[in-house]
């Protein structure tokens, strides 16, 4: 269970730096976005906020998210050839940061940017105005701004915008962990032609 959990300080402090961006600047993006659009559009300027706050907080949150997963993947690989009933641990954080310098250069900590970028912004681009649109619709509709209406939004926001952005998430996985220089098109490519299209939402059901 040790094993399962170990590293996960990167992971939250990932999450921790990536939401305070993406939740704290959807609300001013949209505001500013309400006074510039030539056409007043409550359904683009959401989107488009969600868009702006997932793919910028995701760009500077970039060099977090190789160290998570790489050292996840390193994890992984540890567990599935059974190191940890022989003494083998992963590596420190260290010598992941370490690796990856060694490898790629500080360009390594850049790795699947493009991909990141692009299902983050897929993500929120969906995933905020979802959950902000069916809020406000079943509040009007007389369900009150409750716990039950929070759990409800939440659940519609987190299956439109999983099913809009594995497929980008399960590409970026495999450009931060390859040992060449694959763009994030060849991925897509090689993905589909080895493994078949329904691979691109692998892992739906945990990932949702």
């Amino acid at each position: 269970a040790h094993l399962m959990y170990k590293g996960s300080g990167i992971a939250v402090s990932r999450q921790f730096y990536l939401g305070g961006i993406v939740y704290s600047s959807y609300t001013p993006i949209k505001n500013r976005l309400n006074d510039i659009l030539p056409y007043n559009n409550e359904y683009a300027s959401k989107i488009l906020s969600g868009g702006f706050a997932g793919g910028l907080g995701q760009f500077l949150a970039t060099p977090l998210d190789v160290m998570k997963v790489n050292v996840q993947a390193q994890r992984l690989n540890v567990i599935l050839n059974k190191g940890c009933k022989t003494g083998i641990q992963p590596d420190s954080l260290y010598v992941t940061i370490k690796n990856v310098y060694n490898s790629h250069g500080l360009k390594g900590f850049t790795r699947g940017w493009i991909p990141n970028v692009q299902r983050s912004a897929i993500l929120n681009s969906v995933g905020l105005p979802v959950y902000d649109i069916t809020k406000s619709k079943l509040i009007s509709s007389g369900y009150g701004n409750n716990t039950k209406t929070h759990v409800i939004s939440s659940a519609a926001s987190g299956l439109c915008a999983v099913t809009a952005e594995l497929p980008f998430d399960t590409v970026k996985t495999r450009l931060m962990t390859d040992k060449g220089n694959m763009t994030t098109l060849n991925c897509f490519r090689e993905i589909i032609k080895k493994e078949g299209v329904r691979k691109l939402w692998s892992g739906f059901l945990p990932a949702y």
